[in-house]
């Protein structure tokens, strides 16, 4: 998240008397941010799912209502709405006001609605708190090792009750598939990865390799190729510039990363990933119904629909029903999966429409320039 204006350095180091700035001291986490921890466990580690008795007392919605009641009477300076005047934010809510526009021509009006009162509000809540309830830099990395302790939870669940299912990958789990599974995992590595750097409390450490080989085993579980090649980008990454960590320690990790795969790596697991290498042999790429066209008929979604595509959280309507496929078969008695676009920005474009497609990837573009900005404070 971007923060316009003053950073977040500005908004906590006080200024003296004589006018000169003294560093902030370390302050404890309030209950706005155990809030807010709840909010993230709620929302993406689903503790709803995994303890359903929470589901049946509305926790969520009381961990949502309770979070924004919380930053509504909070009068700590640095915590207010003007911190979130980023173009980031702008494109949200453009993207937000498109989604709503198209339901009224959207394929399947009834899914949008319900997406764009009960999901996207959620997450968008969940943005804004995040971005300005942080006081300090201190808040911050309290709640990035809380959303480590998140991960480590709900993997750990799927580790000790989701079965392996006849085809070698993770079966039934928790609200996410495999592939969403992997992601999440793949995600989650930078955090524990963050809190290996010299200084950091050695528990904390210990904890963050713990949770590294965890995640690295139910990758493996997952047996996702998308998590493998997301898996990949990331230790690249963590090789060739993460320099926070010594050079001797991103090595050990991952040799140690390595040793988790050849044990943990099933003879079958490996037969999946191998299919990455050979892209002619994939149904993916060669059926109708794979990805591949599923994407090439995303793109004709998008020509038919270019200003407010088919609707938000319609792709799979437009599949049933755009799709020439569809109405070949139809005409033969045959049906066809109704299924998801399998890709972001396809969904986003068939969905919502090019303008949608166009700002979605500014967002992206906009975000990693505001990570390229940020920089290692001076020694101290």
């Amino acid at each position: 998240m971007s923060i316009a204006g003053p950073t977040l350095e500005h908004r906590t180091k006080p200024v003296t008397a004589a006018g000169r700035t003294t560093a902030a001291r370390r302050s404890r986490p309030d209950l706005l941010l155990y809030m807010l921890v709840m909010f993230t466990w709620v929302g993406i580690w689903r503790v709803q799912d995994l303890l359903p008795i929470l589901a049946k007392v509305q926790f969520p919605i009381l961990v949502e209502l309770g979070t924004l009641v919380l930053f509504l009477t909070d009068q700590t300076p640095a915590r207010r709405v003007k911190w979130i005047k980023s173009p980031i934010v702008t494109i949200t809510l453009a993207l937000f006001a498109i989604m709503i526009v198209g339901i009224p021509s959207s394929l399947w009006p009834g899914t949008g609605v319900s997406f764009v009162t009960r999901e996207f509000p959620v997450s968008l809540l969940l943005m804004i708190m995040l971005a300005t309830s942080v006081r300090e830099f201190s808040d911050l990395e309290w709640l990035a090792f809380a959303h480590l302790v998140g991960a480590v939870i709900y993997a750990t669940y799927i580790f000790l009750f989701c079965p392996i299912g006849y085809d070698g990958r993770l079966g039934t789990l928790v609200y996410y598939d495999a592939n969403d599974f992997a992601l999440l995992m793949v995600c989650a590595m930078p955090f524990a990865v963050y809190f290996l750097r010299p200084k950091t409390a050695v528990w904390r450490r210990l904890f963050a390799l713990f949770a590294l080989a965890l995640f690295a085993i139910m990758i493996i579980k997952s047996g996702s190729r998308g998590g493998f090649l997301g898996l990949l980008a990331v230790v690249l990454y963590i090789l060739l510039f993460y320099r926070a960590v010594p050079a001797r320690m991103r090595l050990g990790a991952v040799a140690a990363g390595i040793v988790v795969f050849a044990v943990f790596g099933s003879a079958r697991y490996w037969t999946i990933i191998g299919t990455i290498l050979h892209p002619d042999k994939d149904y993916n790429m060669t059926d109708e119904t794979g990805r591949s066209a599923i994407w090439k008929r995303g793109m004709l979604y998008m020509e038919m629909r270019p200003i407010l595509g088919v609707g938000i959280r319609a792709f799979a309507q437009a599949e049933g029903t755009l799709s020439p496929v569809a109405k070949r078969y139809a005409e033969v008695g045959r049906g066809i999966k109704w299924s998801v676009a399998h890709n972001s920005f396809v969904e986003v474009g068939a969905e919502c429409g090019v303008i949608a497609l166009l700002l979605f990837v500014l967002r992206f573009l906009l975000a990693f320039r505001a990570l390229a900005r940020v920089r290692a404070g001076p020694r101290g």
